[in-house]
């Protein structure tokens, strides 16, 4: 169980590190906003993922740093989408 739990940790961590090297560019201070597109369309374009999905990575990163870029741990995932049904519908 231990060797699972330290796996997902070191996949959270690599995965926030892959995500924050898709960004990085995007926090220079200086940008202006029609660089930020720029930059976005094509980091976008290069990796395989949606400019919605940097911006998410970018909001991530001002809220909470790094921390904030981690994905959840499936367990966690799962809690929060119980709590949004009753009884299998919608709450």
């Amino acid at each position: 169980m231990n060797e699972a739990r330290n796996a997902a940790r070191k996949w959270q961590e690599d995965e926030a590190l892959r995500r924050f090297r898709l960004i990085s560019p995007l926090l220079q201070d200086g940008l202006d906003e029609a660089r930020k597109i720029q930059l976005r369309e094509r980091i976008a374009q290069e990796n395989g993922i949606s400019t919605r999905t940097l911006y998410r990575y970018e909001k991530a990163w001002k809220e909470n740093e790094f921390q904030g870029l981690k994905p959840c741990d499936r367990e966690k995932h799962r809690k929060q989408a119980e709590g949004m049904w009753q009884d299998g519908k919608p709450k």
